[in-house]
Parts: C-alpha cells; structure tokens; sequence
C-alpha cells in the first residue's frame, strides 16, 4: 500500500505543479515532459508491482477484476480478486489533478486511466489474453519523450482504431480486438510504448503489465 501512495503523491504532485506552471495554454516543455514521464513511470511500475502480488497470493489473471470503485457492480464482486478494492489489491485510480498529462477530457471513451484484461498481444508467450494498463490521451510532448527514453527516437506510430487495442470496450470503447504486430510493425517487442490513433487526434501509452 505505501508503493501505491507515493506513486500517487509523486504523480499528483507534478501534474498539479505542472498544471499550474501550464496553465496560460503553452505547450509543455521538456522539463515539464520528463517530470510527467517520471511520475507516469512510477505510477504503471506500482500497477504492474500489484497485479504481481495478487498473483503470487494466488489469484489467476483470469480471476482478476478490474471494475472501479464507481461502478455499480464494484461492491458485488470477490473482494480479494479486485484489483481496485482495498480488500483486493488496494489499486488507487489517479483522482488526481492531470491537467498537464492528459489533452483536455478527449473523446469516448474520455481521456485517462484504464486497466484491463480483455485481448491477446501477437508477440507474448501465449494466446491467452494479457493485461494492459493504458493511459489514453496524453500530450503529444509527453508520448515523444516516453518513446524517446523506450526506442531513442521520437517518432509515434500511429495505429489504426488504436482504442479497441488498449481500453476495455466495457469503458466505452466501440470493440476490442487482438493486437497483431500487423497493427504496428513499431510496436512489435515493446510491452510499452505511446502510439497516436491513425488520425493523430490522440496519444495513448500502453503497457503490457501481465504478458501471457
């Protein structure tokens, strides 16, 4: 539990520094984009560091939910299999201000944070279904500098349809499909990296954080 709150005091803390220090309108400098990328890094490191112990405590990634605590179901479900719920993996979602991280409130489904198990990754170990931990509609500075630290370029692929790739079509989403390295020869052995839709419209930072 106290991974989960530093991770989310460090995250919380720059983007509301940041917010303010953004809040005339101006693109995020570089500065700003690798303190956000810090705080990002920490946050999907304490996403990852969670799903790992409920495994290791016997849950089956089949068993895992990942239902947040506003929807209606939350409180019906096996407690100790939820990974948002403080009987179950304790998750904290970023309540937090991301004016800095995030590009407005986006589109459907709305800019933020989502987790989920809901397809396969061409190139993990197996058929089965993964688990992905997405941050959907960051900044463009932002996503160039996550690739620069992953690949040592800038460059975002772009991917067509990107949502139903990396967010749960239970959140909104119009479908979900398995992602083929066909969908993005960049992408192809990278558990994370930041992709825009084929449109360029919105940035997405994906993460494999349980490769099946």
């Amino acid at each position: 539990m106290i991974y989960i709150l530093l991770a989310l005091a460090l995250l919380g803390g720059l983007t509301m520094l940041l917010g303010r220090q953004n809040n005339d309108g101006e693109n995020l400098n570089q500065e700003q984009a690798e303190l956000l990328t810090t705080g990002m890094t920490a946050y999907v490191g304490t996403a990852k560091n969670v799903v790992d112990q409920m495994l290791m405590s016997g849950a089956t990634v089949n068993d895992l939910s990942f239902t947040k605590p506003n929807h209606p179901s939350f409180d019906n479900e096996i407690h100790r299999f939820q990974v948002y719920h403080p009987d179950g993996g304790g998750f904290s979602t970023d309540t937090k201000d991301s004016s800095s991280l995030f590009a407005g409130t986006g589109g459907t489904p709305p800019n933020g944070w989502y987790m989920g198990r809901f397809n396969n990754v061409d190139w993990t170990p197996s058929s089965e279904q993964d688990v992905f931990f997405t941050a959907l509609g960051i900044t463009q500075a932002v996503c160039e500098n996550i690739n620069k630290k992953i690949t040592g370029s800038s460059s975002i692929p772009a991917v067509a349809d990107a949502t139903k790739f990396f967010v749960d079509d239970d959140e909104g989403g119009s479908g979900n499909a398995d992602f083929a390295d066909t969908d993005c020869t960049d992408c192809e052995g990278y558990p994370s990296l930041c992709v825009s839709t084929d449109s360029g419209a919105r940035f997405i930072y994906y993460n494999i954080i349980e490769a099946r």
